[in-house]
């Protein structure tokens, strides 16, 4: 789901284009079985653990740095990083949980449209 989510943003906030750059960015080699791969996570040597590629960590910056990026965009993109994308299953963000922080983020636009609309920095 943060996979779906940051591409939509993504798209939202650079175009169509920026999807596929997005993923050109995430591009590296895996050093144990040697293929090239876009995914999110680089494991451990022993494979027991992964973090996040700091590729995808540049690339939410990124995001946060647009014109556009909104204080409502800053918010998910901080759960996505911090919440959605932890590599441990036990911590990270559950469905009912995710919910109920989109739910609080609604409730920031219902009562103010410029949360939504007007960039972070200017807020």
């Amino acid at each position: 789901m943060a996979a779906v989510f940051l591409e939509h943003i993504t798209w939202f906030l650079l175009g169509p284009h920026a999807v596929e750059q997005f993923a050109e960015a995430r591009l590296t080699q895996d050093a144990r079985y040697g293929f090239t791969s876009d995914i999110f996570f680089t494991a451990s040597d022993d494979l027991n653990t992964a973090t996040i590629k700091q590729e995808v960590k540049d690339w939410i910056s990124k995001l946060k740095e647009q014109p556009d990026c909104s204080e409502y965009l800053v918010r998910l993109l901080e759960i996505i990083e911090t919440r959605m994308l932890e590599s441990d299953p036990t911590k990270r963000i559950k469905a009912p949980q995710l919910l109920n922080k989109l739910k609080k983020l609604q409730k920031c636009i219902e009562r103010s449209e410029s949360f939504y609309v007007q960039n972070w920095k200017e807020s």
